[in-house]
């Protein structure tokens, strides 16, 4: 019976052995021809069926591990969703996930918001125009274009820029998490997005509420002035007809989103700026603590440089795209803030801008121009922050660490003192000789416009 037993085995294993090499599977050893003999004939069907149970199994394990994790600190996807929704309601961002029926309807929504905001611009532009046709001021025309031209070109930028490049800054950042372990709460950083965001709507449209209101009475006005921003003036619903009420109505809640989007534009970048820095001075603390206690150790030494080195590394790359979402709307601000800021100081020194006229503006005024000087003050000090291991790696007892060690501190010494790293848009936030030279010339220009008022 065993004979006849060991006769059955073999020839099981021979007919394996030999379908094997029609379809080209050849045993590396002689261990796994062993264990073919356990297993059904492995054709090509059977292979496709055992990749994917073993692909689904060890999907499903990462899953349950990944899962773990995010579930006790969060993810970074659900950082940023409040602001995503904000997006989607202001008509400038478009979900990749949606179904085609939703996708249809929002991309029809967006499209009705920019005809809205563009309608509104070209309006705004003809009467100012015949104001100042008939007054012979072409100040107010510019200051006007310039603020409501940039913001627009903001919104119309983020909806067909923003989508792809926050996708993959997303996609980069969420895999950077699951690489390097860092103490990050995603739950708590949402958590407070969620608060900010809710804020930033409910406080925007109780604005232009009161705008269309004001409007539509006619009531308060001395108050109109900070409501010009929002709603459309000289339309009331006594001079004009139902159609002028829902016109008013629409350009209003179209302003609204102008400014809410922009304003989340905003809140985004100071986001990004946070994560960028916290990690960046996570880099630093253990940077030092590798540095401190690198004498007791020194091959652990060598492994936290070089684990820190490609983390640097890593967050750097991410920064660089993060960059090509920067580029659009930091150099929108740096163009329309000054030409804003030189028109307004030429029409009140020269007497073609009232006071009145001049509240209007100082909407703008103070946007652009704090926008500017906070974001670059952001940007510098977070370059700062990138750069601050590289002086506790100058610190090193040369001679007291292994070549090994040594090749990694020149590594990261040389990264560091390499090409700009972190926000770099056009050298605007890099201390340098153009910095210096295009500050000159901005402060050269206003003393020019504001003598030449003068006299």
């Amino acid at each position: 019976m065993e004979e006849g037993r060991a006769k059955e085995i073999a020839l099981k294993v021979g007919k394996n052995v030999i379908q094997a090499g029609k379809n080209k599977i050849w045993p590396t050893e002689g261990k796994k021809s062993v264990k073919s003999q356990q297993f059904p004939r492995l054709d090509e069907d059977n292979l496709s069926e055992l990749d994917v149970t073993n692909n689904d199994d060890s999907k499903s394990i990462q899953k349950k591990t990944i899962g773990s994790s995010e579930n006790e600190k969060g993810s970074i996807h659900n950082v940023y969703k409040p602001i995503e929704y904000v997006l989607r309601f202001c008509g400038i961002y478009l979900f990749e996930k949606m179904k085609t029926t939703t996708h249809c309807l929002h991309t029809l929504y967006c499209a009705c918001v920019l005809i809205l905001q563009w309608f509104d611009v070209v309006r705004m532009l003809v009467s100012v125009f015949i104001e100042t046709v008939s007054s012979g001021s072409f100040v107010s025309i510019f200051t006007f274009v310039i603020h409501f031209m940039s913001t627009l070109y903001t919104i119309t930028v983020a909806l067909f820029v923003f989508r792809t490049h926050h996708q993959n800054l997303i996609t980069l950042l969420n895999e950077y998490f699951k690489k390097h372990a860092t103490n990050v709460n995603f739950k708590k950083t949402a958590k407070r997005m969620t608060v900010v965001m809710t804020i930033l709507v409910i406080v925007t449209l109780s604005i232009v509420i009161l705008g269309i209101v004001v409007s539509l009475t006619n009531l308060l006005p001395d108050a109109a002035a900070f409501t010009k921003q929002f709603v459309p003036n000289g339309l009331y619903v006594q001079t004009g007809t139902v159609g002028y009420v829902i016109l008013i109505i629409l350009i209003g809640f179209a302003r609204a989103l102008s400014t809410l989007g922009t304003f989340t534009i905003y809140i985004y970048y100071y986001l990004t700026i946070f994560i960028f820095w916290k990690e960046y001075q996570d880099i630093q603390r253990q940077v030092e603590g590798s540095l401190k206690h690198g004498n007791d150790d020194v091959s652990k030494l060598e492994e936290n440089l070089e684990g820190l080195r490609i983390r640097h590394d890593d967050l750097s790359r991410i920064i660089i795209k993060f960059n090509d979402i920067l580029v659009h709307f930091i150099s929108i601000i740096y163009m329309s803030a000054s030409p804003t800021s030189a028109f307004l100081i030429y029409g009140l020194f020269n007497g073609q801008l009232n006071v009145g006229d001049a509240s209007v503006f100082i909407w703008s005024l103070t946007t652009n121009n704090l926008q500017m000087v906070i974001m670059t003050i952001v940007g510098a000090i977070l370059n700062a922050k990138a750069h601050e291991p590289m002086y506790h790696l100058h610190r090193i007892q040369i001679l007291k660490i292994s070549d090994k060690t040594f090749q990694s501190v020149s590594l990261f010494l040389w990264r560091l003192q390499g090409p700009p790293i972190g926000i770099s848009v056009w050298r605007l936030f890099v201390i340098s000789k153009k910095t210096i030279l295009v500050i000159l010339l901005a402060v050269m220009a206003y003393t020019a416009i504001v003598s030449s008022s003068v006299k």
